[in-house]
C-alpha cells in the first residue's frame, strides 16, 4: 500500500502538483521512502508532525465516539490501533533528510455548543 501512496506522489510531482500525505505508518522506513521520491525530483519535502500524547489520543478518539463526526457519525478507531502507531511512532527529524520539520500542538475546537466544551 505504502508503495502504491509514494508512486501516485511522484506522479503527481512530476506533473507539476503539490503533494500532500497523512500517513499513519510514521516509522524512519516510510519517511525515507517518500524524502528519496522528493529529493530524486530535486524537490524540499517538510513534514508537519502533529504532536499528540497517547492519552491525549485516546481523549480524542473517545470525544469523536460520543459526539460524532460530520462525515462519518459515532465511529472510533479500535485501541489496539492506536496502541499500534505509538509502538511503531519514530519522530521525525531533519537528519532524515526533511527540509524542514514543524512540531505542532493539538488544539481543541472549535466547539458549536457550550456543553461541548464543557464535556471537553
Amino acid at each position: 500500500m505504502v508503495t502504491k501512496c509514494v508512486k501516485a506522489t511522484k506522479e503527481a510531482l512530476v506533473d507539476g502538483k503539490s503533494a500532500t500525505f497523512d500517513n499513519t505508518k510514521c516509522d524512519e522506513r516510510t519517511h525515507k521512502m517518500y524524502i528519496v521520491t522528493a529529493k530524486s525530483l530535486k524537490l524540499p519535502f517538510r513534514c508537519v508532525f502533529v504532536d499528540a500524547a497517547k492519552e491525549e489520543s485516546f481523549h480524542m478518539n473517545a470525544w469523536k465516539g460520543a459526539n460524532g463526526n460530520p462525515c462519518r457519525g459515532n465511529w472510533t478507531v479500535p485501541d489496539m490501533v492506536i496502541n499500534s502507531f505509538y509502538k511503531n511512532l519514530f519522530d521525525p527529524n531533519k537528519n532524515e533528510g526533511f527540509a524542514k520539520v514543524m512540531k505542532l500542538k493539538i488544539v481543541p475546537g472549535p466547539f458549536d455548543r457550550k456543553s461541548k466544551i464543557q464535556a471537553y
